[in-house]
């Protein structure tokens, strides 16, 4: 039956649905071949059962497999249905499990039920991970043909696209995932209603749907029973009659071409954001309407202007530039608006926007069209009289959105505290006030604060009215919060786990924890632990308190604002600062500015999610990822006696760390007036004169400089010192590019597809590049720009002789689809960094290898078919890049599905996703663990931005000998002229006979390779053959390659040597250059040149290993890695490294 064009998926169109279910367990790692349960769809259904971690949910989203016993390719989507099929599972009742039927009720939803399952019998013994299950469903649907559509734009025909295909939008809700055919495309998790995928499909055919259910709990619940597990899905065909608003501008243009494909989002809230009006004023500057690309033709928006309301409004866009939208994908577009005139008289407005469209044809043409958005009301509130809703710009430039709730007395005395905040962390479930969400409230308050809007003017004045970024935690309300997310789906009640790392931080700061008695997604205990730990350790039974609301759930009216909060906040935020002999100015001065605690301690477990506290602000632990402390203690100096009365007050701090390499000491004026001088610092003993005459750092470098821990220093000498240099920031791992992974979200998102490879890769790197930026907008709202490889080195090519050359590039993560080969951007990030992994599909592997001065030297290496790496790279200093690749187009996927996408998803810097990752069971985790053991002897290394250069420190003049200059990184074994970064091979490689090899280099600096010349050496002296000799490359960096012949190259041990001359035209922003290998010449080894020569001529060797062809590739499903910060942690002990591999493994497995 065909689809009804503009109608959502009927029951009649998911008449022939299978569906099977997976139970996802607690203990065991990978897909197992048990079945759980059998639901039957008319006319049928299938089930499987595997075991996973309960909160792999997203880690899960690779598991498709059902039956791999009998199916040997795997996968829901190759099983076929047979009616009277049964299926081992020890969870059914009868121990089998057959096919079963289930009907879509009156709104669409598909009720998943399980009527074999004694859910209650078996969530005694498994709690609540016995709810997280997953299900699969199967359906079908037919695009209609063309005669049966009510409008021809719905065709390609008409619309500038020449292919005989149809737009066609769907999304599922309440899913993770699911396939139209063999194409997965991402679910709407939480129900946002936000996006829609674009399919091209031709009209008349039919397409198999198959949708991946999982019963999260973390979002769905968990005591009710049995789980009301339900999804469904929307199709439609945009662009027919009465669907759209779209127009035409001007008569010249043609039908063909004129109409851009482009759609408001306004199916759910957050498509549009505007702010509140409170009385006269608008509360904000700033609006953004988000807009869908359903055609094939890349659109820019031009301008924008207010169409209806024109007399009481103006707005226009905040890029200067055009925003383009890629086709199938989401924008939001930022604008600035504005009221004209004093008074606002109405609150409804339009907007009309300028799109162009750009098609080929017999020569490229362009033509413009407006689109209109329907009606947006602007809600009116009254000052005083509850929330408000303000606009702000957040960190990546979109046009996010807070509440502020004013002082709860109208006539604000000016003792009343300020506004109180409610950020929304981008989106209703946000990251869990983690990364990107924790920026958001930062640029709420900071929001609030720069402009107060919807405050009154009269009011916008008095002290105390705008929020202090710097004291964001005087206390805190933990509403229905979890005390750690490995307890959360099973509870965990053993004494000795309620104290690890993470339950030490906020201990000091008042907490009133509330939750609801009946909450049923966090349930209550979850809160009760978290009072008692805070109270244990604070030693103090007030200092954290519980309100428990008998018969509330998870959330309810009044949870952060009924009278129990409002007198919590009070307390906080005045009295408990407040003394009650002061008079009314000094009253609101101590409540501004607190007495500064005189001991106080820092933990920190990632220095990228944490700001300062006190002025301290930690910039890099010694080992990563693990718990790092600051214990402060504060003594006022002896020579503040009577004679200082009147006079600032002199202070020592005393600092002990534990596990903290590097940090530094924040000045603001806010913290100079609570804590006072610092006469002297002393960090584990080591001193530093701050004040005075004899002082060690003169006052101007102390706030711009760092205090470095070396672990390597001689016994008896000084551990700590200070020093000014930060190229320690382009060579070593920063706040910034610290990771892991999910930290790609915390700056503006550009998605860079890579056009390198045959049709089948650039099809699949284009739909992952879509799916990925249809994902970071719809979990955060962020605005992320897709482009191609070609695209991106053009622009950077443009803008390199503009003013504003690169500053739009520069202040963006990448998203790299494809490795080095298939991706132009993808080679120029990864010739900037040392890497401990690489990925080489010419080669066909993926290589974890050392670097020297580890305990152990060796390399894994991963050539199986299917093999993927999603990895983490810094680039241009202060960013990071995702590089997404794989081997094959298999790979590809299965490093893409990796992507951390929401909130829990912890990927560690780099991930293998091997073929079989997706379905094998505890083989798959003892394969791995094996795996991660040589990582952890090799490939746990400093955390490199760069090639290692020297580093001196800068010690002021006069200082004195306590501050030591930061010692130089040792130079690798092998000989390296500084500048010149080799990014493969590496030294100590081993390669295979009849394989081709990559080699790439590129010179630091900015500097262009003008020739470069490459030998291979046999070790004895036997012979030496040039591989490549190129004088003309003109490129800031060169990808050559190395065919390794039996017949050439002989198994046994090599030198490969490299002489680079740089060019010394100017530089141009050439990404890669590539030549054909010169033919091999052998000639009596060479001497090989020292590093000495000049600086325009850069030398490098390194020892190669050729060992006879591989006959078989030893399987791997995953294994993953994790970083050291500099050289001075490569002496770590074996069984810290052991223990951090196991960590990393994990991390990519288990904590998702």
């Amino acid at each position: 039956m065909a689809l009804p064009c503009s109608m959502s998926l009927s029951r009649e169109n998911f008449l022939k649905a299978t569906l099977c279910t997976s139970f996802l367990g607690r203990f065991q790692l990978g897909c197992v071949s048990r079945i759980l349960a059998l639901i039957h769809w008319k006319p049928s259904v299938a089930t499987c059962h595997r075991s996973l971690g309960s909160h792999i949910a997203d880690i899960a989203d690779s598991c498709s497999p059902i039956i791999s016993l009998s199916l040997p390719s795997g996968g829901f989507l190759n099983l076929p249905y047979e009616g009277e099929a049964q299926y081992p599972s020890e969870l059914a009742q009868d121990g089998a499990v057959r096919w079963h039927v289930t009907e879509m009720d009156s709104e669409g939803w598909i009720h998943v039920l399980y009527p074999d399952v004694d859910w209650k019998f078996n969530q005694q013994s498994l709690g609540w991970a016995f709810n997280q299950f997953q299900a699969w469903a199967r359906s079908s649907f037919t695009v209609p043909p063309l005669s049966s559509m009510s409008h021809q734009g719905s065709s390609t025909k008409g619309n500038g696209n020449n292919e005989e295909l149809c737009s066609v939008t769907i999304q599922c809700e309440n899913v993770g995932d699911f396939f139209v055919d063999n194409e997965r495309l991402s679910g709407d998790w939480y129900g946002y209603g936000l996006t829609r995928h674009t399919l091209r499909l031709r009209p008349g055919s039919r397409h198999v749907l198959s949708v991946r259910v999982v019963h999260e709990v973390r979002i769905f619940g968990g005591q009710v029973l049995p789980p009301p597990s339900k999804f469904r899905c929307e199709l439609k065909i945009p662009f027919i009659s009465g669907y759209h608003n779209h127009k035409k501008e001007g008569t010249e243009i043609q039908e063909s071409g004129a109409r851009a494909m482009v759609q408001v989002v306004k199916e759910a809230a957050g498509g549009t954001i505007v702010m509140d009006a409170v009385g006269d004023n608008l509360a904000g500057e700033y609006i953004s309407v988000a807009l869908r690309n359903v055609g094939t033709k890349k659109v820019d928006v031009r301008s924008v202007r207010v169409k209806q309301g024109s007399e009481q409004f103006a707005a226009s866009m905040i890029s200067s530039t055009p925003v383009t939208l890629y086709p199938s994908t989401h924008r939001p577009i930022a604008l600035r608006f504005e009221k004209i005139g004093d008074q606002i008289r109405q609150f409804d407005f339009s907007l009309e926007l300028e799109l162009a469209t750009t098609w080929s044809g017999d020569t490229h043409q362009m033509s413009t069209s407006i689109l209109e958005t329907n009606i947006i009301t602007i809600e009116h509130r009254n000052w005083g009289q509850g929330a408000y809703k303000y606009t702000f710009l957040d960190f990546d430039g979109t046009v996010q959105y807070a509440a502020a709730i004013p002082p709860s007395n109208p006539s604000l005395r000016s003792t009343d505290p300020a506004p109180i905040v409610l950020p929304t962390g981008r989106s209703p479930w946000g990251y869990d006030w983690h990364g990107a969400s924790i920026k958001n409230v930062m640029s709420a308050l900071q929001g609030l604060a720069s402009s107060l809007p919807g405050v009154p003017q009269s009011l916008k004045d008095l002290t105390g009215m705008r929020p202090d970024p710097e004291r964001l935690f005087m206390a805190a309300t933990p509403a229905a919060g979890y005390v750690n997310i490995r307890h959360y789906v099973p509870f965990i009640g053993w004494q000795s786990n309620s104290y690890m790392d993470s339950h030490l931080r906020g201990v000091g700061i008042p907490i009133l924890a509330r939750t609801g008695g009946l909450d049923d997604n966090v349930p209550p205990l979850n809160s009760r632990k978290l009072v008692r730990l805070g109270q244990e350790n604070a030693h103090n039974l007030s200092a954290v308190r519980l309100s428990e609301v008998p018969g509330e759930g998870h959330w309810f009216a009044g949870i952060l604002h009924d009278d129990i909060m409002k007198a919590f906040l009070k307390k906080h935020l005045q009295d408990d600062t407040t003394p009650s002999n002061l008079d009314e100015r000094d009253k609101v001065r101590s409540a501004l500015h607190p007495p500064f605690p005189n001991d106080f301690e820092i933990t920190v477990i990632n220095p990228a999610g944490m700001g300062s506290k006190g002025g301290i602000q930690v910039e890099q632990l010694h080992i990563p990822y693990r718990k790092g402390t600051i214990k402060v203690r504060i003594q006022e100096d002896e020579d503040n006696g009577d004679d200082s009365k009147g006079q600032e007050t002199m202070t020592t701090w005393v600092l002990r760390t534990t596990n903290i390499r590097r940090f530094r000491l924040i000045n603001s004026i806010s913290l100079q007036r609570r804590r006072g001088t610092m006469a002297r610092l002393v960090i584990d003993g080591v001193i530093f004169n701050l004040a005075g005459n004899c002082r060690d750092i003169s006052e101007e470098l102390l706030f711009s400089g760092t205090f470095l821990r070396d672990p390597q220093a001689p016994k008896g000498t000084h551990l700590w010192q200070f020093t000014t240099s930060n190229e320690w920031m382009s060579i070593e791992r920063h706040r910034e590019t610290y990771g892991p992974a999910i930290q790609i979200l915390e700056k503006k998102v550009a998605v860079v597809i890579g056009t390198g490879g045959d049709a089948e890769f650039k099809a699949a790197a284009d739909r992952i590049g879509k799916i990925v930026a249809h994902d970071i907008y719809l979990y955060g709202r962020h605005d992320v720009e897709v482009i191609t490889d070609r695209e991106y080195h053009a622009r950077v090519r443009t803008m390199e002789h503009r003013d504003d050359a690169g500053t739009q590039l520069e202040r963006t993560n990448l998203v790299l689809i494809g490795d080095a080969h298939l991706n132009k951007v993808t080679h120029h990030v990864l010739a900037q960094t040392e890497q401990e992994v690489r990925i080489d599909s010419l080669v066909g592997s993926v290589y974890i290898q050392s670097t020297s001065g580890v305990v152990m030297t060796t390399t894994t290496e991963f050539n199986e078919p299917g093999t993927g790496l999603l990895q983490i790279r810094p680039w241009g200093g202060s960013h990071l890049a995702m590089i997404i690749a794989g081997l094959d187009v298999r790979g590809l996927e299965a490093a893409a599905r990796l992507f951390p996408k929401r909130t829990g998803l912890l990927v560690p810097d780099w991930v293998i996703a091997g073929p079989d990752m997706a379905w094998k069971e505890q083989n798959t985790m003892k394969t791995a663990f094996k795996t991660m053991f040589l990582v952890g002897l090799s490939g746990l290394q400093f955390l490199c931005g760069a090639q290692a250069q020297s580093s001196t420190a800068a010690v002021p003049t006069g200082s004195s000998s306590t501050l030591t200059p930061a010692p130089a990184p040792t130079q690798p074994s092998f000989i390296n002229t500084p500048g010149l970064i080799v990014t493969s091979p590496f030294d100590g490689m081993t390669v295979s006979q009849n394989t081709v090899l990559s080699i790439s280099a590129s010179l630091a600096n900015g500097l262009t390779i003008g020739s470069i010349h490459i030998s291979v050496a046999r070790k004895d002296g036997s012979s030496n053959a040039t591989i490549v000799d190129v004088s003309t490359t003109a490129g800031l960096s060169t990808n050559q390659i190395w065919n390794i012949t039996a017949a050439q190259y002989p198994v046994g041990d090599y030198l490969m040597n490299m002489i680079v001359k740089s060019s010394s035209d100017s530089n141009t922003p050439v990404v890669a250059t590539s030549a054909a290998a010169a033919a091999p010449t052998t000639s009596p080894q060479a001497p090989v040149p020292g590093p000495s020569g000049p600086s325009s001529v850069f030398y490098w060797q390194a020892k190669i290993k050729v060992t006879a062809p591989r006959s078989t590739n030893e399987p791997i499903s995953a294994a993953s890695g994790m970083r050291y910060e500099s050289l001075n942690s490569r002496g770590l002990g074996m069984a810290t490294m052991l223990v951090a591999a196991g960590i990393a493994f994990f991390g990519s497995l288990l904590v998702f």
